[in-house]
């Protein structure tokens, strides 16, 4: 397949071309490349230079092969006909965040949301704009784009002026047409301002053009529905639906335990299969190649392998958190540290101290990753569901060993990720296996292959010290956070070929432990465990949703929520008395969590309520904060079976402020689905393992939230215009549940929790021990 068939396949394979607006369909329909595409159907691409048409064209002509991310028209383009279409490098993982950033376009440029038309993550067509993680692709991405489009409404307004003889102050803009102030009449479109001309223009920096304010907004701020519920439900868009012409199909065949290494490999025992191809080997990558998707499964399950057995590279499960509180950590970090905490910690009146612990979880992805690699003459195509499709390109080139621009990466939607694609392995799985049989292949995961073989969120060991008065007031507070750093730096296929990439040395981050309250004196360190002198856990551990945040949050406001009931203080109360109006930051603080206990009714009094005891259902509530750039709290309500310690999470209010709010809609149901998957989380999720690989293979040895367990979710959205969008909404609200959870279990019962997960066994053994 060539370059244009295979951008023909990769729009085609988006949506049909008789649905496709303007520029988008003509290029679906010729198969052209991005500076085609841009330059053949009318586009507008901003300059502030008002030279001719001509000129314009011939700049067209030595336009960069790259699409840049400092340049406008990789952002917007603008047809004759006046159709819009935007562009990103970032992607939509589910979140919404398509959404709000075309709503950023769209107000910037002014035209309606309607009527433009969003390409993402397709390293053609899209500047690099980095991975699509950390809730910050509204904060990261959104800015560039609203200059990129107000740079092109400036321009047009320019350019209107001129040709209609008045001055642009006396002009107006509305829905892609510039019109006389005084006499509407008399008016251009977009469509007949660009005349089919192309324009070139870098993208001003911050400060250099001037954007819309709050007050002027038309589409910021407004619930724009989600339009793809229908198409996701049915998995339609979705990466694992990807055929294209010439297509054979791969499974790889994983090592029985971790760190084996290949002994031998029985091309005969599948060789005979119907639509057998190829048995693909390179170090300890093993992999079939077929004609039938079928065909790849059976193989796989039949393929004789011989592998070593080597020494056991996990703890006894039974006893890992003793076990990473006595291996070696580094130096630690300490992170903002205020005051003399020692010395305050000597002089408090009593001292608490506590050890909670958080276990490795899985992304739990619904769908295995899947992809279709085409491989041949110097280059590569590929669709892929990964997070990072321009960064995804440099393991593919090294492997290849092939410059980065002969890698052309299609991004195509998958079921969430939440971390699990930032370095996606299928990708490199399917480049492999086209190499070898210079065909384009498809590989899907199967749910083994991804429950055994996903990286995991790591576990957490944390200590907590705090210093109280003699009214029970914190003075001193001390967080020690033990966990792992990520390791995943490359595909695992790359992995078991032959690793060429340092371990990553990113952290686990340090947010959530306390930094938020206005203690006299604070230290929170984090520390990185050395295991067995390196940096391999014996598990691939890669972030997972709010990397950390829910693990600290559930220790630091488990233990505020202990201190409040020593101190026999309303839980919310407690919280309010050790946090500063005047400090701006505290004063949003305070915001949520006011705005929560209002919202839920929350009734002042301290924990444990009143009676607590006995064998049958107890009712409780619980309140916890947390802040991951975002502001967040919740109150819970539960019911807790005493006899068998199930927990039944039936209510949850949560306040949320995240600055600027570009779609209400999409941060409530982004609230909501954080809010639910973290109950199944806090009540369920735990990976378990042997001393050699991980034993939670299905959702029944790991099992998430049933739709029956939903609790209900009200959601209090604190909106501040005056502020900048995006500190973040696909992460942020599942920090507090937790802890808040933990806390309504001891309010219900009296039996306080300091692990995750509250499985049923693990709740009637605390409250048998009261």
């Amino acid at each position: 397949m060539n370059e244009r068939e295979r951008f023909n396949t990769s729009l085609l394979t988006q949506e049909s071309p008789d649905e496709l607006p303007g520029i988008v369909r003509e290029a679906a329909a010729n198969g052209f490349n991005r500076r085609d595409f841009l330059k053949g159907t009318g586009v507008l691409i901003v300059s502030f230079s008002l030279a001719g048409a001509e000129k314009l064209l011939d700049m067209a002509e030595t336009a960069d092969a790259q699409v840049l991310a400092t340049k406008v028209d990789s952002f917007v383009a603008i047809a004759a006909d006046g159709s819009v279409t935007g562009f990103t490098g970032k992607v939509d993982l589910g979140t919404g965040t398509s959404i709000g950033l075309r709503q950023m376009l769209a107000e910037e440029v002014e035209v309606a949301y309607e009527r433009i038309t969003w390409i993402q993550g397709d390293t053609a067509l899209t500047p690099p704009q980095g991975a699509t993680v950390g809730s910050q692709s509204i904060a990261s991405a959104g800015p560039t784009i609203r200059r990129a489009g107000a740079a092109a409404r400036q321009f047009l307004v320019n350019l209107a002026a001129e040709r209609l003889n008045v001055p642009a102050s006396q002009l107006d803009v509305n829905d892609g047409v510039v019109f006389v102030r005084a006499d509407p009449s008399k008016k251009m479109t977009y469509g007949e301002l660009i005349g089919g001309a192309r324009f070139n223009l870098d993208v001003p920096a911050a400060g250099q053009i001037q954007l819309k304010t709050a007050d002027q907004f038309k589409v910021i701020g407004k619930p724009i529905p989600r339009h793809d519920i229908v198409d996701r439900i049915l998995g339609t868009p979705f990466i694992q639906s990807v055929r294209v012409p010439g297509m054979v199909h791969g499974r790889v065949v994983r090592p029985p335990v971790d760190h084996a290494t290949l002994i031998s490999v029985d091309e005969t025992s599948v060789s005979s299969l119907p639509g057998f191809i190829k048995v693909v080997v390179e170090g300890n990558f093993v992999g079939v190649v077929t004609e039938r998707e079928e065909q790849a499964i059976r193989a796989a399950e039949l393929l004789k392998t011989q592998w070593t057995t080597p020494e056991p590279a996990l703890p006894d499960q039974a006893n890992l958190y003793a076990f990473m509180r006595s291996i070696n950590v580094d130096p630690g970090n300490i992170v903002n540290p205020v005051g003399d905490v020692e010395a305050a910690m000597a002089a408090a009146a009593r001292v608490y101290d506590r050890t909670y612990e958080w276990p490795f979880q899985m992304h739990g992805s619904l769908t295995g990753p899947a992809a279709v690699a085409d491989v041949g003459n110097g280059e590569a195509t590929i669709w892929s569901g990964t997070q990072d499709a321009h960064g995804m390109r440099n393991p593919v080139s090294r492997y290849l060993g092939i410059p980065v621009e002969k890698v052309h990466i299609i991004w195509k939607e998958t079921a969430g990720v939440y971390g699990r694609a930032s370095i996606d392995d299928a990708t490199l799985d399917a480049v492999v296996l086209s190499k070898a049989v210079g065909r384009p292949v498809r590989v899907q995961w199967m749910r083994g292959d991804e429950h055994r073989w996903e990286p995991k969120g790591p576990a957490h060991s944390m200590s907590v010290r705090a210093g109280v008065d003699e009214k029970g007031a914190i003075t001193a507070w001390m967080f020690e956070d033990r966990t792992m750093r990520w390791n995943v730096s490359e595909p695992l296929a790359q992995r078991l070929i032959n690793p060429i990439v340092a371990d990553r040395t990113s952290n686990n981050g340090s947010g959530c432990a306390g930094q938020d309250y206005a203690f006299p004196a604070r230290q929170i360190t984090r520390r990185n465990l050395t295991w067995e002198n390196k940096q391999d856990t014996g598990l691939r551990v890669n972030p997972l949703r709010a990397p950390g945040d829910p693990a600290r949050a559930f220790a630091s406001e488990s233990l505020l929520d202990e201190l409040a009931s020593a101190a026999r203080a309303d839980p919310v109360e407690f919280r309010l008395q050790h946090l500063n109006s005047a400090d701006a930051d505290q004063k949003r603080v305070i915001d949520v969590i006011k705005a929560t206990a209002d919202r839920f009714g929350w009734q002042a009094r301290y924990s444990p309520k009143p009676g607590v005891g006995g064998t049958g259902v107890a009712t409780g509530r619980g309140f916890a904060f947390a802040r991951r750039r975002t502001f967040v709290a919740a109150a819970v309500e539960v019911d807790v079976d005493q006899s068998t310690g199930e927990v039944l999470v039936k209510r949850i209010v949560i306040a949320h402020d995240s600055g600027l709010m570009i779609n209400p809609d999409s941060i409530t149901q982004q609230v909501e689905g954080q809010v639910i998957q973290t109950v199944g989380r806090a009540l369920m999720e735990e990976v378990m393992f042997d001393r050699y690989k991980v034993i939670s293979t299905d959702w029944v040895t790991y099992p998430i939230i049933k739709t029956t367990q939903f609790p209900a979710v009200e959601v209090v959205l604190i909106n501040r215009p005056e502020l900048n969008a995006g500190t973040g909404v696909c992460e942020p609200a599942l920090n507090p549940v937790p802890a808040a959870i933990g806390n309504a279990i001891f309010d219900a019962t009296g039996a306080r929790l300091r692990r995750v997960p509250f499985t049923p066994e693990r709740v009637k053994a605390a409250l048998d021990a009261r």
